[in-house]
């Protein structure tokens, strides 16, 4: 009797151990990857092989996850988003920026690599991606590319830069640096203005620096400051008549 004891007890432990066995192999698997985590693998193998069309098609899933992605997701899918601007496809490129215009989130954007696709101000021709970078900033501005809009919007020497770097500035009208964006900005649109009409010379030629900035001078201006002013002149007098005290043109206040 006691061998027949003995004997069940050998056959639940053999039949159990395999039961225990496969839960414990379930405690020991890692756990299945997040969304961003799995889109993070597919744009790291599309780089590696070098698809283009896969890594733009990836990129473009990037604002569709962003929100429901944690504070460490979002940071590693930045920096591979990141990536994309180092590409050597224009197509990849304007992918990348798109997908940080995607996120809203321009801290997090401007750190993972947006800082670094503007043109150089000695730059005579921009290329598409460095141009569609700076109008990026206009939906996305963080408060470290002021400097460098600034620094673009006075010296940079294709004419199509500065126009964009204007309309940029323009958006950030709740930026504790407003007051000096727009004292910068007026500085610079004075030097840029051709020079009026005198009984003893003509109006000054337009620059093409001029030509391309002038349609948007009013809506950025307006748009930084809340102003509704439609006539440059009458803009100008205006910030004059203000120019001792400028945060009093901020039609909206800061929180």
């Amino acid at each position: 009797m006691t061998h027949v004891k003995l004997a069940l007890a050998a056959l639940l432990v053999a039949c159990a151990a395999p039961a225990f066995a496969g839960i414990a192999r379930a405690e020991d698997m890692e756990p299945a990857p997040t969304p961003a985590q799995a889109l993070i693998a597919k744009l790291e193998a599309a780089k590696t092989a070098r698809d283009n069309a896969a890594w733009t098609s990836a990129l473009g899933e990037v604002g569709g996850l962003w929100e429901a992605a944690d504070e460490a997701d979002t940071t590693a899918l930045g920096s591979a988003v990141g990536q994309g601007l180092k590409a050597k496809d224009e197509g990849v490129q304007l992918a990348a920026i798109q997908s940080f215009t995607a996120t809203k989130d321009g801290e997090l954007a401007w750190k993972s690599g947006l800082k670094g696709a503007l043109p150089d101000a000695k730059t005579e021709t921009a290329a598409v991606a460095e141009l569609r970078a700076v109008e990026a900033l206009k939906e996305l501005h963080p408060d470290g590319a002021v400097q460098p809009l600034l620094l673009l919007f006075e010296k940079a020497k294709d004419p199509k830069v500065p126009a964009a770097a204007l309309t940029a500035l323009g958006a950030y009208e709740r930026s504790k640096q407003r007051v000096a964006i727009l004292e910068a900005l007026v500085k610079t649109i004075r030097n840029s203005m051709p020079s009026p009409a005198s009984s003893s010379k003509p109006a000054g030629t337009p620059t093409p620096r001029w030509t391309e900035m002038e349609p948007n001078v009013i809506p950025a201006l307006n748009a930084l400051t809340g102003q509704k002013v439609t006539d440059l002149a009458a803009w100008i007098k205006l910030y004059d008549d203000n120019k001792k005290k400028p945060a009093a043109l901020f039609m909206n206040p800061l929180d």
